[in-house]
């Protein structure tokens, strides 16, 4: 059997794990980003939609366009703020705050399934190794959008 790459291994992980998160997602008849974005938006109640798209690491508008969707929807809602009236602030709704234990569920759930078979000590190394190999890509995608007179 051919052995592949660490690249292929993470990219491989990354995907099972989304089409997990997609099944669990369709279950509250959300899509998977609005599993995340709610998330997000539980934890930090005020939150804006330019913070979380730099959380998340995806482009406004396909921020924008799920905020809609959870709006209509009645998970969140958007509030003018008070400080910088030309954006909003982002905050569970009722029925966001009803989906909050079975997504903290859910979380621990998906937890399981992916540390099932490792000990305390070999996920918390896993989780160290995977911190570093972040830290690497990021340094690599810094440099390489630096500026010529900056590399």
């Amino acid at each position: 059997m051919k052995s592949h790459s660490l690249g292929w291994h993470l990219c491989s992980t990354v995907r099972l794990l989304g089409k997990l998160g997609s099944m669990d997602a369709k279950k509250l008849g959300m899509e998977r980003a609005q599993l995340f974005l709610l998330k997000l938006i539980l934890d930090n109640p005020g939150i804006n939609q330019e913070e979380l798209s730099e959380q998340l690491d995806i482009d406004k508008s396909t921020t924008a366009k799920c905020l809609k969707k959870m709006v209509d929807q009645k998970l969140i809602s958007k509030k003018r703020n008070p400080r910088d009236k030309r954006c909003f602030s982002l905050y569970p709704a009722t029925e966001g705050l009803e989906l909050q234990k079975k997504l903290d569920r859910m979380i621990e759930e998906h937890r399981g399934i992916h540390s099932a078979g490792l000990s305390r000590e070999e996920e918390k190394t896993l989780m160290n190794l995977l911190d570093r190999i972040d830290a690497n890509v990021l340094a690599a995608i810094e440099e390489r959008t630096a500026p010529p007179e900056k590399r």
